[in-house]
């Protein structure tokens, strides 16, 4: 069986959540493709979300760092003492991550994604797999298909909650911004190097990228089912449109 290191995981899900949010919030307010990267604009259109950031992430995160721990059961059973506790989202959010060395090392990538964000950056590839916190004991791994789903999931739902935090009644994605973000998460996840340069005598297909993304067709199915379920949970639930937004 694949497997993947979780701490790698859990530095790719939270550097996922923190470019898909603010890109959701980012398409809200910019039109101009070339104008959405900027880190100017980055800074200028996150100056008034930036206070909120912390619950958007504890609400996103929760499920997919409890589902590197626990089975669904053991999550459920969690949430639900917690709630009788009345626990904290932040005590809730260390109890998921299980381990002390996991809880710091979401900690640590929180922090240095968060000081990108002020900066209007994002953590390039090149620069998540040199510095994203590693384990400093014993290997613990998650089965890669999982992993993958988990990574997919939070991108997409983490990108829809930043639509809804723009404040401007937009409620459809834009579906060049979601395969943007989840062809730069996958690489984070799968690869332990920058990918190689495209070639140059011929325009890739989408298809080509998501494959060169991906690494395997079996890792290409994974993620392409995982998109098409948490597109309908997101139609279904979060009040998404069922049409791709082309105009923003």
């Amino acid at each position: 069986m694949e497997t993947i290191d979780k701490y790698k995981l859990l530095a790719t899900l939270v550097r996922g959540f923190f470019e898909a949010y603010s890109s959701g919030i980012i398409d809200c307010h910019v039109k101009e493709p070339t104008e959405k990267y900027r880190p100017q604009t980055i800074k200028r259109v996150m100056l008034e979300h930036y206070e909120h950031i912390a619950d958007a992430f504890h609400d996103t995160l929760l499920y997919p760092i409890a589902a590197i721990n626990f089975d669904y059961e053991e999550i459920k059973d969690i949430v639900m003492k917690s709630s009788q506790a009345k626990a904290s989202m932040y005590d809730l959010i260390q109890k998921v991550c299980a381990s002390d060395g996991l809880y710091r090392a979401m900690v640590e990538e929180y922090k240095r994604n968060f000081s990108l964000l002020l900066n209007g950056r994002y953590a390039s590839l090149e620069t998540f797999l040199r510095d994203y916190t590693r384990n400093s004991g014993q290997p613990e791994t998650v089965e890669t298909e999982k992993a993958i789903r988990l990574v997919v999931r939070t991108v997409m739902m983490a990108y829809a909650k930043g639509i809804h935090a723009g404040g401007t009644g937009k409620v459809s994605l834009n579906q060049a911004t979601v395969f943007r973000l989840i062809l730069d998460a996958l690489p984070a996840l799968l690869c332990d190097e920058p990918l190689p340069p495209l070639p140059t005598d011929k325009q890739p297909t989408l298809g080509d990228l998501f494959l060169r993304a991906c690494r395997t067709k079996e890792h290409l199915d994974a993620a392409v089912d995982e998109m098409e379920q948490t597109y309908g949970e997101l139609v279904k639930h979060e009040g998404i449109v069922a049409h791709d937004d082309q105009a923003n």
